[in-house]
């Protein structure tokens, strides 16, 4: 397992209240990586949050982690 998708499995494993039924599946293209995540129905309304803040924040996060572990600089220097 790649280390965004442990990450984004441990923030979603602590949201939810059915933390056995989640699962991640990670899917890399040529557009980059995908995380898929499947949670209990009645854990969607805790996952995604008021006006989807809750999935947009774990969104930002994962994608930090991708590009840390991708060695992505942050800024270029000449």
């Amino acid at each position: 397992m790649e280390r965004d998708q442990q990450f984004v499995e441990m923030i979603i494993k602590e949201i939810v209240n059915n933390p056995d039924k989640v699962e991640i599946t990670r899917t890399v293209d040529d557009l980059g990586v995908l995380l898929s995540v499947k949670i209990a129905q009645e854990d969607m309304g805790l996952l995604i949050g008021r006006s989807g803040s809750t999935a947009k924040a774990i969104r930002i996060l994962a994608r930090i982690v991708g590009m840390r572990a991708r060695n992505v600089p942050r800024a270029i220097h000449s």
